[in-house]
């Protein structure tokens, strides 16, 4: 074979070599940046104890107050709040002014739902089935699965000891079991998400598999 066609060729070869690398480098970096976005957006995270963490999110455009007012103020209602419990049930872990969005994402933490509903004055419930039940809450039987399908008659009995998340604020909330069956009007997003919005009525509940 020709030496110069060889060589050519060899040549045509390692530059598609290259070309591929590069691609799959991009590639593996947009995956990455994609998988590292961080969510920006105002919710709740619920740990598997009950634990409660709240992140705010949200244009800061009230004139009255500057940043270090507001965390004076949010620090305050916290330490008021605190001032009845022996130990500290509520803390604020960050919060942060961006100028140039005119953002601020406030983080904070909370022992358990009953501090966050306390707090905010808000109806949160993280518990077991029968605890909801012994708590009073009436809990609804046309809740449909993320799958369309339909509780089980005996569903009560059936997931006693499982968990379910009881609540009326419309905000995003994150579950720390997957989320098997809610009320109307849910957007489910993955299996652990809930978006929860007028459209989901006054009381949500999120009946999770454990």
């Amino acid at each position: 074979m020709d030496m110069t066609l060889m060589a050519n060729k060899r040549k045509i070869y390692n530059n598609l070599a290259k070309l591929v690398t590069m691609i799959m480098v991009a590639m593996l970096g947009l995956m990455l940046c994609a998988c590292g976005k961080e969510d920006d957006t105002t919710r709740i995270e619920i740990s598997k104890e009950g634990a409660v963490k709240s992140v705010i999110s949200e244009n800061f455009t009230e004139p009255n107050y500057d940043i270090n007012e507001l965390s004076e103020l949010a620090t305050s209602d916290i330490a008021d709040y605190n001032s009845e419990y022996l130990s500290t049930k509520i803390s604020l872990d960050s919060l942060k002014y961006n100028e140039k969005t005119g953002m601020i994402k406030m983080i904070m933490s909370y022992n358990s739902a009953y501090d966050y509903a306390a707090f905010n004055h808000e109806t949160l419930f993280y518990g077991t089935v029968t605890e909801a039940i012994e708590k009073g809450y009436q809990l609804s039987g046309d809740m449909v699965g993320t799958g369309d399908d339909k509780l089980p008659d005996d569903w009560k009995e059936e997931y006693k000891d499982k968990h379910i998340v009881i609540c009326e604020e419309k905000i995003k909330v994150k579950t720390p079991y997957k989320i098997e069956y809610t009320t109307q009007g849910v957007n489910v997003k993955g299996k652990k998400e809930a978006v929860l919005s007028e459209e989901s009525g006054d009381m949500v509940q999120l009946l999770l598999s454990k």
